[in-house]
């Protein structure tokens, strides 16, 4: 739980700064550590629009697919 708020935090402070990259990364690792079915759905989303926002449209499509 504590990693999952940490890596989002990272995560939107990374997106704060246009690093949507970065982002996405941490996105991707938060996502590795949720269990909660309500919270993947979030950060699936968030981590979808962070890979759409680096020009990384592929994966953005999985990942709203997912």
């Amino acid at each position: 739980m504590q990693a999952r708020i940490a890596l989002v935090a990272a995560a939107e402070r990374a997106a704060a700064l246009r690093s949507h990259d970065q982002a996405l990364r941490y996105f991707e690792q938060a996502l590795m550590v949720t269990i909660d079915p309500t919270d993947t759905a979030v950060l699936v989303e968030r981590a979808a629009a962070a890979a759409s926002a680096a020009g990384h449209h592929a994966n953005a499509e999985s990942l709203y697919r997912r």
